[in-house]
């Protein structure tokens, strides 16, 4: 039989209690098949002194929990009879561990505001990791996560301007500068980068409907609507509705006398909501209201 030749990836690892010396890690290994062989055999080592793990495998493949540490693994198969084991592979070095990467910027589910309607340049920064020999940065927008942008090198920082108007997702992963091989599951970060502010609504009112319009506007999806009044021997203002209309207008409906406020804000998914519009007007009382009032002193 002829020697096994070990060829490792490493898929994934999932944290099992807290991170402590005694953790238990799920580790994924797999490696060149060997031909005619009807299993294999995966052994690990503390490298810092212990008894050996020893796991069977059928497949040239074995998802195994094993507490954290240094180990030298090494892969042996059975020959198709079942009846003799090749030599122990070269021994590779594993850390059961995860050197995690966190952001610094931008921050996970941060908010950024756009400075105009042109690209925007964002600094990604994260924290460093001991021993490394390359990052990879990768960067995606929701709408486009088939075209990633992937930048590779030492520094933990990397310059990318950017539209507007989009939710951008990132994650970094590394490449030892050593020979030991690291067990990683890069975390995804996402930020949103808002487009710039929609313009305010101008409130105008049709005094014979009661009927409250402003301008269309293309870029906002909804109309965040406050009604306001007050009579008109007071100066308190108190709400008497809070709406969203899709519509550029908004029926106030038949209205008693006293002072009202209306306030319209644009606004749309990924862009910075414009100031409100604002518009005060008075109903007066009619001919037969005042009548009445006058007939009650």
């Amino acid at each position: 039989m002829r020697r096994l030749c070990l060829s490792l990836l490493f898929w994934s690892a999932f944290v099992h209690g807290t991170e402590t010396a005694d953790s238990w890690k799920s580790v994924e290994l797999e490696w060149e098949p060997v031909e005619n062989a009807m299993s294999y055999e995966v052994r690990l080592t503390p490298t810092a002194g212990g008894t050996a793990r020893t796991f069977k495998a059928q497949e040239n493949h074995l998802t195994q929990e094993v507490p954290v540490g240094t180990y030298t693994l090494e892969v042996r198969c059975l020959d198709k009879n079942g009846e003799t084991y090749s030599p122990w592979s070269a021994g590779s070095t594993l850390e059961v561990a995860i050197k995690e990467i966190m952001p610094i910027s931008p921050e996970d589910n941060s908010v950024i505001d756009a400075e105009g309607d042109k690209k925007q340049a964002i600094e990604f920064k994260w924290s460093p990791v001991d021993k490394v020999k390359i990052y990879t940065l990768k960067v995606w927008s929701s709408d486009k996560k088939d075209r990633p942008w992937i930048f590779t090198g030492t520094e933990t920082n990397k310059k990318l301007a950017v539209p507007p108007g989009q939710v951008y997702y990132w994650q970094v992963s590394f490449e030892s500068a050593n020979e030991t091989d690291y067990v990683q599951q890069p975390k995804v970060f996402s930020f949103t980068v808002q487009g710039t502010k929609l313009l305010m609504p101008e409130i105008t009112r049709v005094a014979a409907t009661q009927m409250l319009k402003w301008p269309e506007n293309p870029d906002a999806s909804e109309f965040k609507l406050r009604f306001f009044y007050h009579y008109l021997d007071e100066t308190e203002w108190t709400l008497v509705r809070d709406a969203e209309v899709t519509a550029a207008q908004w029926p106030a409906g038949k209205l008693k006398a006293g002072m009202y406020k209306v306030e319209v804000i644009a606004t749309a998914p990924r862009r910075m909501s414009s100031d409100p519009g604002v518009l005060e007007f008075t109903v007066k009382p009619s001919t037969a209201e005042l009548t009445q009032a006058l007939a009650g002193r």
